[in-house]
């Protein structure tokens, strides 16, 4: 049976309607003399990995040991645990992600794709890299964010999403070609691919990635690896990221800073 977001992914009218895309995109970059660079660059996207961006906070909480899980927005809300801020990202997930995930939005953790390891820097100065093996089987692809998807398409309750904006893992390949290949000129090369899979923005509304659903619970066993940018982090997190990387060093993950 598999997971209920993966199956969602998998439908025929899903597979069909990305295929249509796919094709659509393809025609572009050939008029535009560009098709061996998007060729190269879903190739890339191959090797994509899920990211999730934490603040020091929460990322001391989840390495401290193997029985902390990382639990979605919804538990952690109903626990008392988070509080949901006044903004229209919080007000609106419910309805939005009720439609998308019916019945089982409750358990779904959002992240992003990325292809070096840096999520969207809005969510937290932390990105933590999971673990390809214990996330593939029950992770899915959507085209952004579900909220800003919902307000450019004017889907609301009682209407159905559109196809060809769902992935699997196996086709996520595919989504970020029908997505991005607008993006994709001639003489674009690997040094380009971050910034077109993922744009930083000022605000949560200006960032564009394609988000990654998650069914179920995290640990820090599923972290593959974090990163931070130096230049990102504060000092007052000194003292509390000497103890998450010991925490990450007795369990074989990588801490990269970069600049």
């Amino acid at each position: 049976m598999g997971f209920p977001n993966v199956r969602a992914a998998q439908t025929k009218e899903e597979r069909d309607a990305l295929d249509i895309r796919i094709r659509d995109a393809y025609v572009s970059v050939d008029v535009r003399g560009c098709k061996r660079e998007l060729d190269d660059f879903g190739t890339a996207i191959e090797d994509s990995k899920v990211v999730l961006a934490l603040n020091i906070g929460v990322l001391s909480a989840l390495v401290a040991n193997d029985k902390l899980q990382y639990i979605s927005f919804y538990y952690q809300r109903d626990s008392g645990a988070r509080i949901p801020e006044d903004n229209e990202f919080d007000l609106g997930r419910e309805s939005v992600d009720s439609l998308l995930f019916t019945h089982y939005h409750r358990k779904i953790n959002f992240a992003a794709l990325t292809i070096d390891n840096v999520g969207v820097e809005y969510y937290g100065d932390y990105h933590i890299t999971l673990r390809e093996e214990t996330i593939r089987k029950r992770t899915s692809f959507f085209e952004e964010n579900s909220l800003i998807f919902c307000l450019k398409h004017k889907v609301i309750a009682g209407t159905k999403f559109p196809n060809g904006y769902k992935a699997t893992w196996e086709t996520r390949s595919k989504l970020a070609q029908a997505k991005l290949s607008s993006k994709i000129e001639p003489g674009t090369t690997p040094s380009d691919y971050p910034g077109i899979l993922i744009k930083q923005g000022q605000t949560g509304k200006d960032d564009e990635f394609i988000e990654a659903h998650i069914y179920g619970q995290l640990n820090r066993r599923t972290i593959e690896q974090v990163t931070t940018r130096s230049k990102s982090r504060r000092s007052a997190d000194r003292v509390i990221l000497k103890r998450v990387r010991k925490n990450l060093a007795e369990i074989g993950v990588i801490f990269s800073e970069i600049s």
